[in-house]
């Protein structure tokens, strides 16, 4: 077994512990309260923006933002908002009693929504309650965000053919882009959103060719009825499928290794795992590459490549983690390379 293996094994197996990830001692009970009200508004305007992204703004922005929203979101279909939301995972930025700043970042896109929220008092069935709206917004490139030069579609086309498996690519862009956000947001104490207007059109146009990439992807899969069938069944597999049967699926040492950890996931967890991208053999063979998104819970994500013969194997990765996996496979390709 390789040095590769062996830290992606401790890693996979370290998975396991996700849910149990205790926050500081230093926060106290009201702070952890903040963050949870936070938590709620953000979370359910990724909940209902995957699904019905205009009554998602509708109930959850001011409105300022929904006009701004509107003026930014006119080059883009309904499909392509969905599924923005759909595989975003939330990056927490400065919160208190009345406000909250949060990064909603799709790294399939390389694309951060950062919203600014302020508690509001709302009348609903004749009882008033509060919720956090989104009161102003900014909608990035990830380039952008993080700094980065380079043409408009470099990280598109990056995204659509990544030449084997996406995880190294998609992790690497989860950690830069978090410690850019960290850096420009984790020791704010203030709630105020900070201007992102520099190169404005050039992030317009990253989004732009990132969600077109998306969107044929989705269009890919879906018109090809045994490609479409195939990633279903293979969700099947994940969501239900034994270690047994996942050591049928994926017989390669390292594919045993990862479903076995995988295996580990408590069964409501696994229940929500569906098909996110397709990846077809450059070459023309029959080998294929499915990705796997945790619908609850996106920072969960799954690969499977298969028709790769006794080589078919299985990834699955925790976005949250991403600096310590992109630091292991760094590792690997030094140890490769000797």
């Amino acid at each position: 077994m390789n040095y590769y293996k062996i830290c992606v094994t401790v890693l996979a197996f370290g998975l396991a512990y996700w849910m149990g990830a205790a926050e500081s001692n230093e926060k106290s009970e009201r702070e952890m309260e903040y963050e949870i009200n936070a938590t709620l508004t953000e979370g359910e305007l990724l909940e209902r923006g995957a699904t019905e992204p205009e009554v998602a703004v509708e109930a959850l922005f001011e409105e300022d933002a929904k006009k701004k929203w509107k003026r930014f979101t006119e080059d883009f279909s309904t499909e392509q908002i969905r599924d923005f939301f759909c595989g975003a995972v939330i990056l927490r930025g400065p919160v208190n009693q009345n406000s909250s700043l949060a990064g909603i970042y799709n790294v399939w896109w390389d694309a951060m929504l950062i919203t600014e929220s302020y508690e509001k008092t709302v009348d609903a069935g004749g009882e008033s309650g509060k919720v956090r709206k989104v009161g102003d917004f900014a909608f990035v490139s990830g380039a952008v965000f993080r700094g980065e030069n380079g043409m408009e579609t470099d990280v598109a086309k990056k995204l659509a053919s990544p030449g084997g498996s996406p995880s190294k690519i998609v992790l690497d862009l989860m950690s830069r882009t978090q410690k850019q956000f960290d850096a420009l947001y984790g020791k704010r104490k203030t709630t105020i959103l900070l201007d992102h207007s520099k190169n404005q059109d050039l992030s317009k146009k990253q989004i732009v060719a990132c969600a077109g990439v998306r969107l044929k992807m989705t269009q890919l899969l879906l018109n090809d009825k045994v490609r479409y069938d195939d990633a279903w069944s293979m969700a099947k597999i994940l969501r239900t499928g034994t270690r047994d049967t996942l050591d049928l699926v994926f017989p390669s040492e390292f594919g045993r290794m990862m479903s076995r950890a995988f295996c580990r996931l408590p069964k409501n967890i696994r229940a929500d795992f569906e098909p996110y991208g397709y990846y077809p053999d450059k070459n023309g063979g029959k080998a294929r590459i499915y990705v796997f998104i945790n619908t609850t819970f996106p920072r969960l994500f799954a690969v499977a490549s298969l028709g790769l013969g006794d080589e078919s194997t299985l990834e699955w990765y925790d976005f949250y983690r991403s600096d310590e996996l992109v630091k292991v496979f760094d590792m690997a390709e030094k140890e490769a390379g000797k």
